[in-house]
């Protein structure tokens, strides 16, 4: 089936390079989410084309074991000054039933001072049409409100310069 979309975009207060400093380096994550519980480096590159990790976060569902979900860059695109790009993709997502799910980051210089920054989940629910009824009745909210939520953290994190905690007021 086709993937569903969830998609946030956000103004930031920072230059794009230091949000793409928080974006594209994967040892950043933890800088900046706060339901990120653990990050493990499977390649020794930290950013660019196949940079890999592992992390395990809290369970958006208040369950108590954490979601476990391994991601890839596969798109990154760093070349030009004002615009960047990068696509992480998941695999053995130990959590919600997803058969497909991937984020993109897009960024957009607005003058010297200021990032405006998308983020988009494509996903595939695994389950055939049930599982396209669950994406379109449940999934699509709950990843939808994790897009607004990540962004609201990463410009939190650029804003103040501090790594974000669960005491930090996000901006």
């Amino acid at each position: 089936s086709d993937p569903f979309l969830a998609s946030h975009t956000r103004l930031i207060d920072a230059p794009i390079g230091e949000v793409w400093a928080l974006c594209a380096d994967l040892s950043q994550l933890q800088e900046w989410s706060v339901k990120v519980l653990s990050v493990d480096h499977l390649t020794d590159a930290k950013q660019g084309m196949g940079a890999s990790r592992r992390r395990r976060a809290t369970d958006p569902k208040g369950g108590k074991t954490p979601i476990s979900m391994i991601e890839t860059v596969t798109a990154y695109d760093d070349s030009s000054a004002s615009e960047k790009s990068q696509t992480v993709s998941f695999s053995e997502i130990n959590g919600p039933p997803l058969a497909f799910l991937e984020n993109i980051f897009k960024l957009v210089a607005k003058g010297e001072k200021q990032t405006e920054l998308t983020l988009t989940f494509r996903f595939v629910v695994k389950g055939g049409m049930f599982g396209a009824l669950a994406g379109k009745m449940v999934l699509k909210s709950m990843i939808q409100e994790a897009a607004v939520f990540d962004c609201a953290e990463i410009a939190t994190r650029a804003v103040s310069g501090q790594k974000n905690t669960k005491e930090t007021k996000l901006v």
